[in-house]
This record gives structure tokens, C-alpha cells and sequence, in this order.
């Protein structure tokens, strides 16, 4: 088997080589199915997220410039985890272990969060409505501080210090 480097197959596929192109899709499927991993996605979206980790490797292909110098391997890499990035932000009101069951008016301590660990978040009052409206109900920080009647900057400051203290307890 003769090998190539990644230019040399890139410049092979933007000449039409189609064994080029498959050539490049199995060198790089090993670092789309470590990437996965690494994000911890779920058996049942595993095969999903490799799907859009060759059509990020497709769309890689056919916009790196050598010009930059930077490694195709490096630009596809990052062209990758800001793809399962952004998938992951959008599933399920930015949390990706989780599984909300029916609809709440409030976050109780029932809530399946994460493994049930809500309460060891500590939020106060104001956080647990943020919370809620924030990443359960999707409201954006404006319509949050016209529902409770305050101020963009508290409803800021909420949103900091709920995100702050998840981070704390969920990478101890």
C-alpha cells in the first residue's frame, strides 16, 4: 500500500481521486470516534455524532488552506469538537447527561438532573427560578429579567453563578 501524506491526498481528491477521498475518510475516522468518546456521547446519538464527524471531515477536506500553517489534522480536530460543541449546546436545554421528564414550574429536588445532584448545587431562590427558565423553559436573559422584574445585570449575575456552581460540583 502506498502512503501519502494529508497535502498529497487532499491534492489527490481536489483532482477527482475518489480512493483519495476514502483514503482520508478511514485515516481520520479513528480521530472522529476518539473525539466521541472524549465527549461522552450517548450510546443511542454515538452513531449520529460519528456521522457529523465525517461530514465535518467532508467539509474540512474541502476548506483547509495550507496557507495558515496549520496541520490538516489539527484544522479538521478543531472544525470537529466546535461541531459536537455545538450539537451538544443545543440538545436538551445545554446539558447533555440529562433527561428531563415531564415539564416543572420549578426546579425541585425531585428534578432528574444529572443524576438527581440538583440539590447539591446550592442554588438560592433567584438562581432556582434562573435555572428554570434559563435551561428549562429556554428563555434568553432579557425576556428572564422581564418575567421576574429585574435587571439584566442580576439576572446576569444569576446566570454566572449557576453556571459556576454546576462546574464546581459537576467536575470535582
Amino acid at each position: 500500500m502506498i502512503k501519502y501524506n494529508d497535502l498529497e491526498l487532499l491534492y489527490l481528491v481536489y483532482e477527482g481521486e475518489k480512493e483519495a477521498y476514502d483514503m482520508l475518510f478511514d485515516k481520520y475516522f479513528g480521530l472522529i470516534y476518539k473525539r466521541a468518546i472524549g465527549f461522552k456521547i450517548k450510546s443511542k446519538s454515538f452513531d449520529d455524532f460519528l456521522q457529523e464527524g465525517l461530514m465535518s471531515l467532508d467539509v474540512a477536506i474541502y476548506t483547509y488552506n495550507p496557507i495558515f500553517q496549520k496541520s490538516f489534522t489539527r484544522y479538521f480536530d478543531m472544525i470537529l469538537q466546535r461541531r459536537f460543541i455545538s450539537i451538544l449546546k443545543k440538545e436538551s436545554g445545554y446539558f447533555y447527561n440529562v433527561t428531563l421528564v415531564g415539564t416543572y414550574d420549578s426546579v425541585e429536588e425531585e428534578s432528574p438532573v444529572y443524576n438527581n445532584k440538583i440539590m447539591d448545587f446550592d442554588f438560592n431562590d433567584f438562581e432556582k427560578q434562573v435555572f428554570n427558565l434559563k435551561f428549562l423553559k429556554n428563555f434568553k436573559a432579557v425576556e428572564i429579567a422581564k418575567y421576574l422584574n429585574c435587571d439584566i445585570k442580576k439576572v446576569y449575575n444569576g446566570l454566572y453563578s449557576v453556571k459556576e456552581k454546576m462546574k464546581q460540583m459537576l467536575f470535582k
